[in-house]
């Protein structure tokens, strides 16, 4: 360790422009991100969003930054040179996680609470889809060549059945194609995605579901 920065309450999640020049710290406890130069490893400026700002991405171009306000319905919008707000978008309840396709063209958000992934056209900053998905999806990914996500999300059950507890894990890191599955265990488009007891997939987002 070379440092300590200090940011704002409960520091959550944290991203990175592309030039490295910029690091964005979510400050949970206190609906702010913190904007820190690398250069010099302190905090430039403290920048108000929404309510429990929790998951946070940088288009490739390192021009936008995406906030989740886990607290609320929104996801906040910054000029990663300004720092300056630039938009606000209405998704579902309690959005997580965040990420961006490679050619930065889209914003992928996990809302919790409403069990769905909203799909933000960065060009407008509008939200042109919302994809169902399974039970509280948390976390979200997109493969290098934008053609797929992995959408990861909280269940009760182990793949065969057994009883484990609260468990967390990444449907298609955990089960591609391995084994029996619970009926319920792929969703896409809100559709239990087994066949036969197998795992299948036939859409953009993996995911698994209690």
């Amino acid at each position: 360790m070379t440092t300590t920065i200090r940011v704002g309450n409960v520091p959550d999640d944290v991203a990175v422009t592309p030039d490295g020049s910029t690091v964005f710290v979510t400050n949970l406890g206190d609906g702010t991100v913190s904007m820190i130069a690398t250069a010099t490893g302190t905090v430039r400026m403290t920048i108000p969003v929404g309510d429990r700002p929790m998951g946070v991405a940088v288009t490739p171009d390192g021009s936008k930054l995406y906030v989740s306000n886990s607290g609320g319905t929104t996801v906040s919008v910054i000029a990663t040179t300004t720092g300056i707000l630039t938009a606000t978008v209405s998704v579902g309840t309690q959005p997580l996680g965040v990420a961006v396709t490679p050619d930065g063209s889209k914003v992928y958000v996990a809302n919790a609470s409403t069990e769905n992934v909203s799909v933000i056209a960065t060009a407008t900053d509008t939200v042109i889809a919302t994809i169902p998905v399974g039970t509280d999806p948390y976390g979200i990914a997109v493969t290098p060549d934008g053609q797929q996500g992995l959408c990861r999300e909280f269940r009760r059950q182990h793949r065969l059945g057994h009883r484990h507890g609260n468990r967390h894990r990444a449907g298609l890191a955990d089960h591609g194609r391995q084994g029996p599955c619970h009926p319920r265990q792929f969703h896409r488009a809100g559709a239990a995605e087994c066949d036969r007891g197998q795992p299948v997939a036939r859409g953009l987002f993996w995911a698994a579901c209690r």
